[in-house]
């Protein structure tokens, strides 16, 4: 009886089937990418970064125009302006309302805009924090590890752009796990322009000693990232093969050559990842008075 029962296992159904797990943690990943009030709070943010022009029209909801100071044109923001909603079910019962999700091409493209253009890669702030003594100089910068390859090989999946933040002090140490992001950033002003370039140009020689450690420091980080997107793509493809050996016992059109190919186009992503780069996308100086 156990080897009738044996023989007669289901593997596709073993491999795709959730079994007794429970199913809480999906579900409650998509309830928090439907929170709406953190999406609105992003493209509130950007709205201003842009100059467009955002106001509140209701819960959830934006009246979104293009502004006098706009910096470029915005994507999906038609002359005369448009009305937005963060909600689904208001969405579904206002047809004159734009629903923006995460996936909306105004969310993505405007993304896209922001992470490829030059506005924004540097800027110079005052520190106001009475634990640092005036004149204390703080550099901020921010790496991408990424990849290239071909679009087949899918390297996003395993690799998407991954941000490395290094904070370094005058002492050339990295307090980017000491200093959060979010607490440094409550305790900045802005400089005037003038005042920024006078500063960049008088501690041009220490900003690049600066800039070079945290390169170091960046690129310390770099092969454990890599060895763990290395590690999700062979444990990825080892799945898919195995699905595939358990279709061909059963169905004789699967053929070798598409195991095959599928073991090829892995050690092609596996060489692209073993290359992935780093480059530098912003940078912050910090004066502190």
């Amino acid at each position: 009886m156990n080897e009738y029962l044996h023989n007669g296992r289901d593997r596709l159904l073993e491999i795709n089937s959730r079994g007794t797990l429970s199913s809480e943690d999906l579900i409650n990943d998509i309830e928090a990418q439907e929170e709406p009030r953190q999406l609105k709070r992003y493209m509130e943010k950007l709205f201003e970064g842009f100059g467009v022009d955002s106001e509140d029209h209701s819960k959830h909801c934006l009246v979104v125009r293009p502004g006098s100071h706009m910096v470029t044109s915005f994507p999906g923001l038609p002359a005369d302006g448009i009305t937005v909603t963060f909600d689904r079910e208001l969405a579904l019962s206002r047809e004159d309302m734009h629903f923006l999700t995460w996936e909306h091409p105004m969310v993505r493209e405007s993304m896209d805009m922001l992470l490829t253009s030059e506005m924004g890669n540097t800027s110079v702030a005052l520190l106001k924090n009475k634990a640092l003594k005036p004149g204390t100089m703080l550099l901020e910068a921010i790496y991408v590890v990424g990849a290239t390859g071909e679009k087949k090989l899918q390297l996003d999946r395993y690799l998407p752009a991954t941000p490395i933040r290094c904070l370094i002090d005058p002492g050339m140490n990295n307090l980017s796990e000491k200093v959060a992001f979010d607490t440094l950033n409550a305790q900045l002003q802005p400089i005037k322009k003038g005042m920024a370039k006078k500063l960049v140009k008088a501690q041009r020689e220490p900003i690049l000693t600066m800039l070079a450690k945290a390169e170091q420091a960046a690129k310390e980080q770099v092969n454990p990232i890599v060895t763990e997107a290395c590690k999700n793509l062979l444990s990825h493809v080892t799945e898919e093969i195995k699905r595939l050996a358990a279709l061909k016992a059963v169905n004789p059109n699967v053929r070798d050559e598409e195991i095959e190919h599928l073991k090829l186009r892995a050690a092609m992503g596996h060489q692209c990842l073993q290359k992935a780069m780093l480059r530098l996308d912003g940078l912050r100086l910090m004066i502190a008075g």
